[in-house]
């Protein structure tokens, strides 16, 4: 048997006004965590199939 690891990423673009980077970065994040951004399939980017370890 093997254990198989799926990965799949998700991307979104996001605009936010900010004084510099950091500030923008830490808005993005405080918006995501309170689900102001909710990624689905619509923003699927990748997948990636990797073996973990056979039993």
């Amino acid at each position: 048997m093997y254990r198989i690891r799926i990965t799949e990423r998700l991307v979104m673009v996001v605009e936010a006004e900010a004084d510099d980077e950091a500030e923008a970065k830490e808005q993005v994040k405080d918006d995501w965590f309170n689900q102001e951004y909710v990624l689905d399939s619509e923003n699927f980017a990748s997948v990636e199939f990797e073996c973990v370890k056979a039993r």
